[in-house]
C-alpha cells in the first residue's frame, strides 16, 4: 500500500488497434486497484527495427481455434475506460512509467517528452507481439520452460534492458502455449506494478542463485512433429486410462535427511496401499511418527486422505482419516495449543477448510473455512512467534485455472482464519518452476524453508525445489533457491513433486509414467 499518491501509469497502444484480451484485463486490475491510476493513452509505433514475422501455415490453421480460449471475455470495460482518458499531451499531468505492451513503443522524442520509462515484455524468444511463433519455436526446439521477461527503456538508451524474468510451463500445442504465456504475461506485469507501487525492487519474488542453470531441452524437431508426439502421447495415456491400465502412478519413497538436507541415496520405496499415493506430509505425535498422504484408484476420481504410523521406517496402514464427497490432497497436518489440525486442499468445493482431530488419527470434524468463491490449491500454514501466515496458489487467471505459476500471502490469526490479510505484493512469487508449494513451509535452525514445484517440460511435477525464505513480513518477501530435486536425481522417475521432514526422515513421492518413460 502505497503512503502517498497512486503510481501514473500512460499505456502506449496503436491507433484504432484492438487490445489484445490480456492487455484488456490487465487494463480492468490497474482500474481498480487504488493504488495505481491510468492517466493518458499515448501512440506508439513498431519498435526500432522490428521485421513482421514469417507466415506460417501451420501456425494460421491452428489459430482459427483460438478464439474459442477467449469465449466469454470482452475488451470492452477496457475500451470503455481507455476512451475516458486523454490522449498524448499535457492534460495527462505526469507520467510515472509508461506501459508498451501491445506491440507498439514510443518514439525516442514521445519518450524524452514524458520523462520516465516504458515497460515493454519479451516472451521466448520475440517481442510479446509475436508469442504465437515463439510459442511455435519453443515446442519445437523441445524447450522445458519459456520466459516472460520485462524490459525497461529509458530516455536516451538505445536497447531496452531486462528487468526481471519469470518461467512458465509448456502447453501441447502453439496456441494453447500463446494464450497460456499471455494470461501469465498479464499477472507478470501486475506483480511488477505492485512492487513499483509499493517502492521496492521489481522482481518475480524469488533470487535463482548464482549456481542455477536452466534445465536442458528435450530433442529439437520440427513443430508438426512436436505437435504430433504430444498427441500420441495424451492419446495412449487417455486409451490406457479407459481400459482400466493407466500408464502413471505416484508412489511415496522414504529416505533420511535433516530438515532441508534430503539423503537421496539413502531413499527407499514405501508400499503401496491404493494405485496412487502423493502429497506425503509427516507428523510427530506423543513421540510416533505418522505419515499422512492423498490416496486414490483411479484416474479422475475424488481422492481422499489416509494415515500410516512408521516404526522403524515401516508403514503401517491405520486406514482414512478423512474422506469427503469432493477431492482431498494436501493434507498439511499441525499441533496448536493442544489441538491437532489438519488442512488438506478442498479447492473442488472453492473454498479453503481446516478440520480438527477429535480422535487422532482418524476421526474429524470440520474447524474453519475461509476464502470462500476462490481456488485455492496446495495451501499451508506457518507459525512463527506470535505470527501465522497463510501461503496459497490461488488460480487468479482468466483462462486456465492453473495454480502453479503464482503464490499468493495472508496475515492471518491463526487456525480459525476468521481474518485474513492479503500481503501488498501479491502474487509474493511467480513462475512455474517455483511458485507452487511442494509441502509446508518449515523451519530448519535458522532459517525458514519452502518446498515449492518446478514445473517444467510440460509436466505438472516435474520437480522440486527447496527455497530459504529471506524476508516475511507485512512489507515484503524474498526468498532464494537453495536445492532442486528432479527424476534425474531419483534414476527411474518421470516426476518428483512433494517433499516433507520429520524426526531425521523425510519422504516425497515420484511419479512414474509407463509412456513418457518409453518415449
Amino acid at each position: 500500500m502505497r503512503n502517498h499518491s497512486p503510481l501514473r501509469l500512460a499505456l502506449v497502444h496503436t491507433p484504432g488497434a484492438a487490445l489484445p484480451i490480456w492487455v484488456a484485463l490487465l487494463v480492468e486490475r490497474i482500474a481498480d486497484d487504488p493504488d495505481l491510476q491510468l492517466v493518458a493513452v499515448h501512440p506508439g509505433g513498431p519498435p526500432a527495427g522490428s521485421a513482421r514475422p514469417a507466415f506460417s501455415l501451420t501456425l494460421f490453421l491452428e489459430g482459427l481455434s483460438e478464439p474459442a480460449h477467449y469465449r466469454g471475455l470482452s475488451a470492452a470495460r477496457a475500451d470503455a475506460i481507455l476512451a475516458g482518458l486523454p490522449r498524448h499531451g499535457p492534460e495527462s499531468g505526469p507520467v510515472d512509467l509508461a506501459l508498451a505492451l501491445s506491440g507498439a513503443t514510443l518514439g525516442p522524442a514521445q519518450l524524452a517528452a514524458l520523462g520516465c520509462e516504458e515497460w515493454t515484455l519479451r516472451i521466448g524468444d520475440a517481442p510479446a507481439a509475436e508469442v504465437g511463433p515463439a510459442s511455435m519455436r519453443a515446442l519445437a526446439e523441445g524447450a522445458p520452460l519459456v520466459p516472460i521477461t520485462l524490459m525497461t527503456r529509458r530516455t536516451g538508451a538505445e536497447q531496452a534492458q531486462p528487468v526481471f524474468t519469470a518461467q512458465y510451463n509448456i502447453k501441447p500445442s502453439a496456441v494453447a502455449l500463446k494464450v497460456f504465456l499471455c494470461e501469465k504475461a498479464m499477472i507478470l506485469v501486475q506483480r511488477a506494478l505492485r512492487c513499483r507501487a509499493c517502492d521496492r525492487p521489481v522482481d518475480a519474488g524469488v533470487d535463482m542463485g548464482p549456481d542455477d542453470a536452466p534445465p536442458p531441452a528435450t530433442l529439437a524437431r520440427t513443430y508438426p512433429a512436436a505437435l504430433a508426439r504430444s498427441v500420441v502421447q495424451r492419446a495412449t495415456s487417455r486409451l490406457r486410462d479407459r481400459l482400466g491400465r493407466p500408464s502413471d502412478y505416484w508412489e511415496l519413497r522414504l529416505g533420511q535427511g535433516a530438515p532441508g538436507q534430503p539423503e537421496l541415496a539413502s531413499l527407499r520405496p514405501l508400499p503401496r496401499f491404493s494405485r496412487a499415493m502423493a502429497d506425503p506430509f509427516l507428523f510427530n505425535h506423543d513421540g510416533t511418527l505418522y505419515l499422512f498422504y492423498e490416496a486414490f484408484d483411479s484416474p479422475g476420481s475424488d481422492a481422499w486422505i489416509d494415515v500410516c504410523r512408521l516404526t522403524d521406517g515401516r508403514p503401517e496402514l491405520l486406514g482414512t482419516a478423512l474422506r469427503c464427497p469432493y477431492h482431498l490432497s494436501f493434507p498439511q497436518v499441525f499441533a496448536h495449543d493442544g489441538t491437532i489440525y489438519m488442512m488438506p486442499e478442498t479447492q473442488q468445493t472453492n473454498r479453503l477448510e481446516i478440520w480438527r482431530a477429535t480422535r487422532f488419527p482418524l476421526e474429524w470434524e470440520r474447524h474453519a473455512i475461509a476464502l470462500e468463491g476462490q481456488l485455492p490449491a496446495d495451501s499451508c500454514l506457518f507459525h512463527r512467534g506470535n505470527e501465522w501466515w497463510l501461503f496459497s496458489n490461488l488460480s487468479d487467471h482468466y483462462r486456465f485455472q492453473d495454480h502453479s505459476s503464482a503464490l499468493y500471502l495472508f496475515r492471518v490469526d491463526g487456525p480459525a482464519l476468521k481474518s485474513l490479510i492479503p500481503h501488498p505484493l501479491n502474487p509474493i512469487v511467480i513462475g512455474s518452476d517455483v511458485a507452487r508449494n511442494a509441502g509446508a513451509v518449515f523451519a530448519a535452525g535458522d532459517m525458514i524453508l519452502r518446498p515449492s514445484q518446478n514445473n517444467s517440460y510440460g509436466v505438472y511435477g516435474y520437480g522440486v525445489n527447496l527455497m530459504r525464505v529471506d524476508r516475511l513480513d507485512d512489507t515484503d518477501y524474498r526468498e532464494t533457491l537453495i536445492c532442486r530435486i528432479t527424476p534425474r536425481d531419483l534414476g527411474d522417475a518421470q516426476g518428483v513433486h512433494h517433499l516433507s521432514f520429520a524426526q531425521g526422515h523425510f519422504v516425497l513421492d515420484a511419479y512414474l509414467n509407463r509412456v513418457a518413460a518409453i518415449q
